[in-house]
């Protein structure tokens, strides 16, 4: 892409970068074959204009010394291979012209033999084929057209908008003209690659010319005995050789050398003879469009040579690396001094803007972040909109390796992974074709943000944990904490970072940091008795110091000491979310007990005959159910207020990305409420139960009261299993839920194999012990039949095939059934009681010895699948214990109904406290905070060089050393030498 900076900077076109000047060139080309006959003057000037008018060569390649299709049966069939694979895949990657080539150096088949050509048919000796080869245009042409090629390739060294391609020969076999062909190249400055062991005159060509131990002066003694080459050639080979144009002749031997490699020595030979200005930059550029660096660490990169190169071309290459996606040159470019900040003042902005795809399926977009085209703007402005285009543009292209090289490189490095994974996020959940593929990435990124943020907080905690709640001024106000609210990762959350954060959002800044399980049980005692408070050994045990004002003159002030005396109070119940788990822990026990006692001695149908209902007169329903259901409403208000506040929390932030239409953000929030925590959806099904409950209740109907009475009890029996919720804020017991609940998992899914043996033993042993009460035999011939098998309902023999059954799996030996139901069953001494005692012991050794000692061993399995990560998880349902226990409202069940204008005017000046707090942004001007940026951007960049070496290995960490200190002799600090 840099071949055209000649041509630019002759017509003194500045503006826009190298870039975006020969994006033409990367056009594919017509795939249809042409032919010309140079014999003709009008198809001279059709080949002229056919060639010119298409994109510009990158590079032009000429074949010498071949006579065309004749070259595949002289060649060794190795050295065939190599040059057809290398030619290939240099022709399909850039834009080559390859003159006087062949089909077979390029494993091309003629599709249409009218077109065929041969190079010794003197019957079509002017006639010149363009063929398509990937990106790149194979002329087929006689031996006779080499003059007019030759004539073409001088006007295009001579004219200003071509004279930048670089012009390269390579030399295979030979011929009578090769000797010729190589002095006149040498003469036009083209550089010429020799393939030794292609044939007898390439093999004597490559002897005067390739390195010796005793030097140049035997090289006559060296040659081949068997010589086709005549003593005048070989002397004017010799001649040229002395007089010091080596550097135009490589010699390659196909096999033990790389020919990729030797053709990009040629190119970049050429490259310094005609276009010196930019040749650092075309040589790196030809580098990465073949893939190496090895060769330009060696030759065009590295600590000799970095000296000669400009921070303008650093940041160019850059540029071409990035929109190359060569992972590999971008690290080296950036270990070599270039600058995403110097290159978004000089960069297109057109080169990042992708273009969105319009389906009819609603996906996902990216909020097009243009740059304005305005003298004036400012430059940080710019620059900021620059690297969010290119940070869009990077990941729009999936180029996640590109994204983690240049973010590293960046403030808030942890903000742009955070942001990666939350795009990946939302195409799993709206494109499922590629999900499991944007899975992957979405983890792997979390992991990369989680080992940096573990890094930041082992190297600063404080300033670590002020960053999480800082918003980012790089990426559109984003805020770290907030992204990983919305992640819910557990390996973000399980980090020692956001533990330590957690744990000062639970407990706040102002207790003891001495938390043990004294200090719990007097936490306790203060919930229950505040006025503990007031002793200054109870004081100083529970808080980190004694913050009191000792100025004389706020001491006089009655308001001051009246502030003195309550500020213990204060700091007990504000800021930490502690305090408020312990008193709404008191109030759901207060809760259960009294739904249990009303459940079980004062839920009655409706008082319509005026009786007694707590000892009053005409009372519809007992005072302690009416305190019950003002709780439940109570806690179904605080219910609904969390998701109200959820769904705001989600609406009001200024996303990164766009979300989906209103109707379907709304639903997909509220979804993500009871997604994302399943104990809300037991909530749901609670208050689903009670409201069902409470209806029926106040209809007078024997079945409706059963149903009313029903739904309570299974209502109090989901709010104890809820109870189970308050310890999972315990690190010690909280794992062990845990662990119940993924065997549980693992039960029921084993239930399913149960119930169908269940099914096959208790049906089939029951139609036989049942028999003989449905059927009776006077005779061996005459029977009498009971109708319903002793008028008994279908519900009744559902039940009695149940329970019959069920005792079976617990080991129960008994062939009688149970004493509950009116008629009896038992296995008698008959047929039917003999089958149904083999069936029995058959169920026992399968139901009882097999399958429930195969839950067991299922269960200790699972225990110890899930004993590594119990802790992880553990931090993850804690983050969502501690984020619901935040928004908790002051005032819990049932005073917050009651005193909700108090509460209310609370939250507001909480509120307005937090929005006061978050206007004060940081300043540019603070030296700490920018200092502190930079550290943490070195940290990232350390850590993203150690993930690179233990990958491939290719990137060497060196000291740095920009081009300015060496000129001065000295280094600078790394921080100074950071990129933002």
């Amino acid at each position: 892409m840099t071949e055209h900076i000649s041509m630019r900077n002759t017509n003194i076109q500045t503006n826009g970068s190298l870039l975006t000047l020969t994006t033409n060139s990367l056009n594919e080309l017509s795939m249809k074959s042409r032919r010309f006959n140079l014999n003709m003057s009008n198809d001279q000037q059709d080949l002229r204009e056919y060639l010119l008018k298409e994109p510009l060569p990158h590079i032009i390649i000429k074949i010498i010394g071949t006579n065309n299709e004749q070259t595949k049966s002289s060649l060794r069939a190795s050295i065939q291979n190599i040059l057809k694979q290398v030619m290939s895949n240099l022709m399909e990657q850039t834009n080559i012209w390859l003159l006087n080539g062949t089909h077979d150096m390029l494993d091309l088949e003629n599709e249409d033999d009218n077109i065929k050509l041969l190079v010794n048919d003197d019957r079509n000796p002017d006639i010149l084929t363009c063929e398509i080869f990937g990106k790149s245009q194979l002329l087929i042409y006689h031996s006779q057209a080499h003059g007019f090629i030759d004539a073409l390739l001088f006007q295009i060294q001579q004219q200003p908008t071509t004279s930048h391609i670089p012009i390269i020969s390579i030399l295979i076999q030979g011929d009578t003209l090769s000797v010729e062909s190589i002095i006149d190249n040498i003469s036009k400055h083209i550089p010429t690659i020799i393939l030794k062991g292609t044939g007898l005159i390439a093999n004597q060509i490559a002897a005067l010319y390739e390195p010796i131990k005793n030097g140049f002066e035997s090289l006559l003694d060296q040659l081949p005995t068997e010589k086709i080459i005549d003593e005048k050639d070989l002397r004017r080979l010799t001649h040229v050789n002395n007089n010091d144009t080596r550097t135009l002749i490589f010699v390659c031997q196909p096999g033990r050398d790389e020919l990729d490699e030797y053709i990009l020595r040629a190119v970049s030979t050429a490259i310094q003879i005609i276009d010196k200005s930019h040749a650092r930059i075309r040589k790196l550029s030809f580098a990465m469009r073949w893939n190496k660096l090895n060769y330009a660490q060696i030759y065009i990169l590295n600590q000799n040579t970095i000296i000669h190169w400009t921070n303008d071309e650093l940041d160019r290459c850059l540029e071409f690396a990035i929109i190359s996606n060569a992972i590999t040159f971008v690290e080296l470019l950036f270990e070599y001094g270039a600058s995403l900040q110097r290159l978004a003042l000089i960069s297109d902005s057109k080169l990042f803007q992708n273009q969105p795809e319009r389906r009819k399926i609603q996906l996902i977009e990216m909020i097009i972040d243009t740059i304005p085209v305005i003298v004036q703007i400012d430059d940080d402005k710019r620059m900021k909109a620059y690297l969010r285009l290119l940070f869009q543009w990077a990941l729009e292209n999936q180029y996640f390796e590109l994204i983690m090289s240049v973010c590293t490189r960046l403030e808030d490095s942890i903000v742009a992974m955070l942001l990666v994974s939350q795009w990946c996020q939302l195409k799993v959940q709206n494109d499922y074709k590629v999900a499991n593929s944007y899975r992957i990435h979405q983890k792997q990124f979390e992991m990369y943000a989680a080992d940096v943020l573990d890094l930041y907080f082992a190297d600063n905690r404080d300033e670590t944990i002020k960053y999480l709640d800082e918003k980012s001024m790089l990426y559109s106000d984003q805020q770290a904490t907030i992204l990983i609210d919305d992640l819910c990762s557990k390996t973000l959350v399980s980090t020692n970072c956001m533990q330590s954060y957690m744990n000062r959002i639970w407990y706040g800044d102002e207790f003891h940091e001495n938390k043990n399980f004294i200090w719990e049980i007097l936490i306790c005692f203060i919930c229950l008795c505040p006025v503990l408070l007031f002793i200054p050994l109870i004081r100083r045990r529970v808080f980190k110091e004694n913050v009191t004002n000792d100025n004389d003159e706020k001491k006089k002030h009655l308001r001051s000491r009246i502030t003195n005396k309550f500020e213990p109070f204060y700091r007990f119940y504000q800021g930490n979310a502690f305090i408020r788990f312990h008193y709404n822990l008191v109030s759901y026990t207060a809760f259960l007990i009294l739904f249990s006692y009303t459940i079980l001695f004062d839920y009655f149908p409706l008082n319509i005959y005026k009786e007694k209902r707590s000892s009053i007169y005409r009372l519809p329903i007992p005072i302690t159910e009416i305190i019950l259901h003002i709780f439940l409403t109570s806690i179904a208000i605080e219910e609904i207020r969390q998701v109200f506040l959820h769904v705001k929390s989600v609406l009001i932030k200024a996303p990164y990305w766009k979300k989906l239409t209103e109707i379907n953000r709304h639903r997909q929030t509220i979804w993500s409420f009871y997604r994302n925590d399943p104990w809300n959806v037991l909530d749901f099904v609670a208050f689903v139960l009670w409201t069902v409950g409470f209806i029926t209740r106040f209809i007078v109907r024997d079945h409706t009261f059963e149903v009313s009475k029903i739904c309570m009890s299974v209502d109090l029996c989901l709010w104890y299993m809820r109870c189970l919720h308050v310890f999972l804020a315990s690190e010690r017991l909280g794992p062990k839920l845990l662990m119940i609940f993924h065997t549980m998992k693992d039960l029921m899914s084993f239930l399913f194999f149960i119930f169908i043996f269940l099914c096959a033993y208790a049906i089939t042993t029951y139609s036989l012990i049942s028999t003989p009460s449905f059927v009776i035999w006077s005779n061996s011939t005459h029977f009498t039949t009971i109708q319903n098998g002793g008028n008994q309902t279908n519900f009744d023999i559902l039940r009695n095939i149940i329970e019959w059954g069920t005792w079976k799996i617990f080991g129960s030996t008994s062939l009688t059934t149970s004493d509950a139901i009116d008629m009896k069953y038992s296995a008698k001494n008959d047929a039917y009681g003999f089958v149904t005692l083999i069936l029995t012991i058959t169920f026992l050794i399968i139901a009882y010895v097999l399958l429930l000692n195969n839950l067991i061993a299922l269960f200790n399995f699972t225990i110890q699948r899930v004993h590594g990560e119990s802790h992880r998880t553990w931090c993850y349902h804690f983050y969502v214990v501690l984020r619901e226990y935040e928004e908790k409202d002051f005032f819990v069940p049932p005073f917050n109904l009651l005193l909700w204008p108090i509460s209310y005017y609370w939250r507001r000046k909480l509120e307005n406290n937090e929005q006061k707090k978050n206007e004060t942004v940081i300043t540019n001007e603070s030296f700490d905070v920018k200092r502190n940026r930079k550290h943490q951007q070195r940290i990232a960049e350390q850590y993203w060089k150690r993930k690179q070496r233990s990958k491939n290995g290719s990137i060497n960490e060196r000291p740095y050393v920009c081009r300015q200190c060496k000129d001065r002799g000295t280094e600078v600090d790394y921080i100074e030498s950071t990129f933002l």
